[in-house]
């Protein structure tokens, strides 16, 4: 389960203390209407392209806010070698900083 997570996440996790099956199931538990803050272009993306969504939720042991992106993943064109994969989600999971609003 912990392979759906980016790196950073895994980092974002180790700071809220949680494992990744808490942490799936905060995701669960998200109230996409009460709980979206923003979809946003993805950083590394020049293209324009590629948007995340950005979800704002308690964390369950401590009320820290947490600060989720979910994101898509783009593959490579066939012809790349890459074999192509079914859609899957990277999720960036970190405890809200005063930066991120």
């Amino acid at each position: 389960m912990l392979g759906a997570f980016h790196l950073g996440a895994k980092v974002g996790l180790a700071k809220l203390e949680l494992t990744a099956d808490e942490a799936v199931a905060l995701i669960a538990g998200i109230d996409g209407a009460a709980c979206f803050y923003k979809s946003m272009q993805a950083r590394k993306d020049r293209s324009g392209r590629l948007w995340q969504d950005v979800y704002l939720t308690p964390a369950p042991s401590t009320d820290q806010m947490v600060y989720i992106e979910f994101s898509p993943v783009i593959y490579a064109a066939p012809r790349s070698g890459i074999s192509p994969k079914s859609p899957q989600i990277v999720i960036s999971f970190k405890p809200l900083d005063t930066k991120d609003k």
